[in-house]
């Protein structure tokens, strides 16, 4: 079946790996490929109560999980967006199918995605003094912060 009239649907759940895949971890993946200002504002919509299952997007703004992460609203806007993997990808259609079955409550997203917010923005307030302690240990920087030759 050419990709063009791919369909999630047409994919088996096992050939998805659904069976042994766990929705949370799914989601947990999925987002930390998402850019935080995305992560922000699903949160934003979850709390706002804008997320509906079987359908992407409707036309008074509400819309999937998906939809608010990555602004994917079609099955074939799914299978070609960008991902960061083959894994992520594969996460990203599992969370689709996890989603629509209601898998996850309003609380459980809540959650998940300020959990994700909060390590996300702890670690980007870490990075410049972490990346520090990285060169000096590789030896591209010395102890005073200046480049060893």
């Amino acid at each position: 079946m050419p990709l063009d009239n791919l369909t999630n649907d047409d994919i088996a759940d096992g050939e998805l790996g659904m069976p042994e895949a766990d929705p949370l971890l799914d989601l947990q993946l999925l987002l930390s490929d998402s850019p935080l200002v995305a992560i922000r504002f699903t949160l934003e919509m979850a709390r706002k109560r804008r997320l509906v299952s079987g359908v992407f997007r409707t036309l008074d703004g509400r819309g999937c999980l998906l939809y608010f992460l990555t602004r994917v609203s079609s099955e074939v806007e799914l299978w070609n967006y960008p991902f960061g993997s083959e894994d992520v990808s594969k996460a990203a259609r599992r969370i689709v199918r996890w989603f629509d079955r209601g898998f996850f409550t309003p609380s459980q997203l809540c959650q998940t995605l300020e959990a994700s917010l909060d390590a996300r923005t702890t670690f980007a307030a870490l990075e410049p003094e972490v990346l520090g302690r990285i060169a000096v240990c590789s030896g591209e920087l010395g102890t005073d912060g200046i480049a060893v030759p």
